[in-house]
């Protein structure tokens, strides 16, 4: 017999792991993703729309890194939901 709502608790539990991953990512990220961003927007502001070869590739390095961690805590948080799922049949 399923017990559904230990299936429902895995998935609860598991969720709350992952978003609480999710956010220590993020306040990582925030520190030079959003922070160039912010630094573009500035530019962009005081009419410096020409970003330097060393600004972008700072750029996509942080956008790069920011991708794979949230890909990655998201994969993370499917599997677990899978593998709630899997113990229903």
């Amino acid at each position: 017999m399923i017990d559904s709502d230990k299936v429902i608790r895995d998935i609860y539990t598991s969720d709350i792991i992952l978003m609480e991953e999710e956010i220590e990512m993020m306040y990582g990220v925030d520190d030079s993703y959003f922070n160039q961003l912010e630094k573009i927007r500035q530019k962009i502001e005081n009419h410096q729309v020409v970003l330097l070869e060393d600004e972008f590739n700072d750029l996509e390095k942080s956008f790069d890194d920011f991708y794979f961690e949230y890909a990655y805590v998201q994969f993370k948080r499917g599997l677990e939901l899978g593998l709630c799922l899997r113990n229903i049949h």
